[in-house]
């Protein structure tokens, strides 16, 4: 690989880190593709291509993952309505928030709620 392949791939890494880190911090946000993009300076094309690269999913999945693991935190530790967390995690609608959820979870997201608090003191052992 010549120099210039490396730094490229290093400013992609950062890029990609960057893009992470937006991610992270906009979580309730509607972030599309091309408005990421804009945001770390790669196109729409390439953006997605070393995201996926780096992260093993594109970023809109990875957007996803966040939303249900942040919605899972709340869950189990707030007693915030499933209405608030859907909206707090980024969801129009909370049709739209419990079919995403089933999919990724398994369950809905009160009966996830119910499981996981039901025993405290077992999930505490576990």
């Amino acid at each position: 690989m010549h120099t210039s392949d490396c730094e490229r791939c290093g400013a992609a890494w950062r890029e990609v880190q960057a893009a992470r880190t937006y991610l992270h911090d906009h979580i309730g946000d509607d972030v599309s593709l091309g408005s990421l993009a804009r945001v770390v300076g790669l196109s729409p094309f390439h953006l997605a291509r070393e995201f996926r690269r780096e992260v093993g999913m594109p970023p809109h999945r990875y957007l996803t993952w966040l939303r249900m693991e942040r919605a899972r935190d709340l869950l189990e530790r707030s007693n915030l309505p499933v209405t608030e967390i859907c909206r707090i995690v980024g969801f129009g609608t909370l049709s739209h928030f419990g079919s995403t959820f089933r999919r990724h979870v398994g369950t809905s997201p009160s009966e996830y709620r119910r499981r996981t608090r039901r025993n405290p003191i077992d999930r505490a052992a576990s």
